[in-house]
């Protein structure tokens, strides 16, 4: 018990940092388009990009990387994160990847990351394609083939990646309209999109209260799973302070989604665990050990294991265990 009480405050402080003073948006007018183009933020906006990024969890980090990647630029976004360990530099550029606004002129854009190295260049190509996205509300009938075109010119393998996170902003306000727009996509995409929804429904059920054992009968049969995966992650995410001695609300939640979906969920909270705790040696497992075996421990330390190995490279956050 000594161990769970302190592994909780442990958790309590590397999430300390995981709710900002910046109000809620107001969610968008209930429709699938948008604006072909968003305002891009006055050089004043600056100000709330910091010179010196924060050292706390990994929502501080993130956050500051959106508001940096809103009004700077690719190679001042590099310079910014020089300094920052491995993961951290991860962090702050996936962070910023989310506050690009999509390119006017793309031969203009290809051109500014043609020197970067492809590791760093994979960040700005998913902003480009969740700006898009994002700003054409999630509609597939001009993502699908801008995404597509983009994609291929970047030599990119697809472009799931971005597109998951624009129409996750565009629609997610209202789950069930997301989900609906979301089975227009060609199926190959389903896995990205409904991960990502997923997210959101568990990030957000304490606040908005839609259960996502509600919400998976929505999605299309082959993306049940990817959706439970994604509903875990969040939810675990959001848990984390008091999961060092209480796992319940997650492991209610996963009753009420689909039995055969059991290994992608405990894909999910490694994903979690991995996301906001790797920096910290140690925490991920000591979080698990509230759980009992039966309950999925073994499951989930298995599958924090195999992410952290990624041998073969950087393994998609929606791809099947």
């Amino acid at each position: 018990m000594r161990m769970g009480l302190f592994v909780a405050a442990l958790l309590q402080m590397i999430c300390a940092c995981n709710t900002t003073s910046e109000p809620p948006e107001a969610p968008p007018d209930e429709t699938t388009t948008a604006p072909a183009a968003t305002a891009r933020p006055s050089p004043s906006a600056s100000l709330d990009c910091p010179r010196v990024l924060p050292t706390g969890s990994f929502e501080a980090l993130f956050a500051s990387g959106e508001r940096c990647g809103e009004v700077l630029g690719p190679a001042a976004l590099l310079s910014r994160a020089e300094g920052l360990s491995a993961g951290r530099r991860e962090v702050f550029l996936d962070g910023a990847s989310h506050g690009l606004e999509a390119p006017d002129d793309l031969n203009a854009w290809f051109a500014a990351l043609e020197d970067l190295d492809p590791s760093d260049r994979r960040y700005f190509h998913d902003g480009a394609l969740r700006a898009y996205t994002e700003a054409a509300g999630g509609d597939p009938g001009r993502v699908v083939p801008w995404a597509t075109d983009y994609a291929h010119r970047a030599g990119m393998r697809d472009p799931y990646n971005g597109v998951r996170i624009g129409l996750q902003r565009a629609q997610g306000y209202s789950l069930p309209t997301a989900i609906r727009l979301a089975a227009r996509y060609p199926d190959s995409w389903w896995p990205a999109l409904y991960e990502e929804l997923g997210w959101r429904a568990g990030d957000e059920l304490d606040r908005r209260g839609e259960d996502p054992g509600a919400l998976v009968k929505l999605v299309p049969e082959p993306a049940k799973c990817a959706f439970a995966h994604g509903a875990i992650r969040g939810l675990t995410q959001v848990n984390l302070p008091r999961q060092a001695e209480d796992w319940a609300p997650v492991l209610e939640v996963m009753e009420r989604l689909p039995d055969r979906c059991t290994p992608q969920m405990w894909r999910g909270v490694a994903w979690a665990l991995l996301i906001s705790l790797d920096e910290h040696p140690g925490v991920a497992e000591a979080s698990l050990d509230a759980l009992a075996e039966a309950d999925g421990a073994r499951e989930a330390r298995i599958a924090l294991d195999h992410l952290r190995a990624r041998a073969n490279g950087p393994t998609p956050i929606w791809a099947n265990p």
